[in-house]
């Protein structure tokens, strides 16, 4: 899990993060202690990036994805913090390569995990109501009446 802060006044902003990441699941997960989640989106214009979560992009590293963008954006400045989100974005969506095969891999993967958390939570209100109704089926002789 990612902890983050940005602490703003009217004349600065200061971000702050963690650096540890999980990289795999199950029984292969490792996790590493040295990793950046904070860069610096463009070169002259002081707007930062922080990630959290997945550390890539499609399958591409997302710190190397935001040196490429700072490289490629060199001399572009905008007046709104909100455009230079917008700029990332529209480069991602147009520049950085992906094969309808990864697409679907990052699709399934994500789907699996939800799925899987859904799945988590829906048997863990069964058992509650399970141990709930149980408390009054002791007095019952545990026989339960189907209305």
């Amino acid at each position: 899990m990612t902890a983050e802060i940005a602490v703003l006044n009217r004349s600065a902003v200061a971000l702050a993060a963690d650096s540890a990441v999980t990289i795999g699941r199950g029984a292969s997960a490792k996790i590493y202690n040295s990793v950046n989640k904070i860069f610096e989106l463009h070169e002259t214009a002081p707007v930062g990036i922080m990630v959290y979560g997945s550390v890539d992009f499609m399958g591409l590293p997302l710190e190397t994805l935001i040196k490429q963008y700072r490289k490629q954006t060199a001399g572009k400045t905008f007046l709104k913090i909100t455009d230079y989100k917008s700029d990332f974005i529209a480069w991602l969506e147009t520049k950085v390569p992906i094969s309808k095969d990864d697409e679907d891999l990052v699709v399934g993967l994500i789907s699996y995990d939800l799925f899987g958390h859904m799945n988590t939570e829906i048997e863990e209100q069964i058992l509650k109501e399970i141990r709930r109704q149980a408390k009054y089926l002791k007095g019952n002789n545990n026989n339960i009446a189907i209305n």
